[in-house]
């Protein structure tokens, strides 16, 4: 039996996760990609809802968001932005 190794599980593969603690599962792996549209103003409040974006001190924090603002209105003039995302579930069962 190999050890797993992130992301090289793969459909019921038996091997030692979290380094051997949890031993002779069977593992499934499944990946779901998606994406949505949303507004220029949605993605600028997602990115300063980040912990590590909070910490910075105000004036840091606005002289990111109007940059980025900007740059995004260059890279998307609609003013629409699409976010892709990939789901990676992995389930561990006893045989």
């Amino acid at each position: 039996m190999t050890r797993c190794r992130w992301p090289e599980v793969s459909f019921g593969q038996r091997c030692h996760p979290a380094g051997g603690r949890l031993t002779g599962l069977r593992v499934a792996r499944r990946q779901l990609r998606w994406s949505r549209a949303v507004g220029l103003d949605t993605r600028l409040a997602d990115i300063g809802s980040r912990s590590a974006f909070l910490v910075l001190d105000e004036a840091d924090r606005h002289a990111f968001l109007v940059a980025e603002r900007e740059r995004l209105g260059r890279a998307y003039p609609g003013e629409e932005v699409e976010e892709t995302y990939v789901v990676d579930l992995l389930v561990a069962s006893r045989s």
